[in-house]
């Protein structure tokens, strides 16, 4: 099976493939960590001094800056597997508190905090959808592109 994907599937596509599974599971382990705080049933293990908190979408930031660069220093086929799962937990780290950073406030648990729910679905299901039919959106953007240019030729 790992022959067949390895052949079938090109090496941008199983990046982004892993990038959508880290997304996903670091997303879903972050609400139920945040959740499991909240509720009392974990302990609270954030990092804060002196009334300053240190929300996880800093290290989200720290994370993609350093994937970022790694990629334009080195891009060699060795650091796909692991840069891609690290872009994907950062984008997770960063998507969860995008409300926090689109209200300037911390409002995780508010109505307003609804907001990073509905972006990490919009973007693991966005993101599912073109990984899992890769093939399908390229052929139907070919065509897509034939129509257009027989169109184009009887107009003009």
């Amino acid at each position: 099976m790992r022959d067949h994907y390895e052949g079938e599937v090109d090496k941008t596509h199983r990046s982004l493939l892993r990038a959508w599974i880290a997304f996903a599971a670091t997303f879903a382990v972050l609400r139920a960590v945040t959740h499991g705080i909240r509720a009392g049933i974990l302990p609270n293990v954030n990092l804060a001094t002196e009334g300053l908190h240190i929300h996880h979408y800093i290290w989200g930031v720290g994370l993609l800056l350093i994937v970022g660069y790694l990629l334009l220093v080195d891009d060699k086929a060795q650091w796909h597997r692991p840069l891609s799962i690290a872009y994907g937990v950062a984008a997770a780290l960063i998507i969860d508190e995008f409300a926090l950073l689109l209200n300037l406030r911390d409002v995780y648990f508010a109505d307003e905090g609804r907001w990073s729910v509905d972006i990490a679905l919009a973007v693991a299901t966005f993101l599912g959808i073109y990984v899992t039919a890769a093939r399908f959106w390229h052929s139907a953007a070919k065509e897509l592109v034939n129509v257009i240019k027989r169109i184009w030729r009887r107009i003009i």
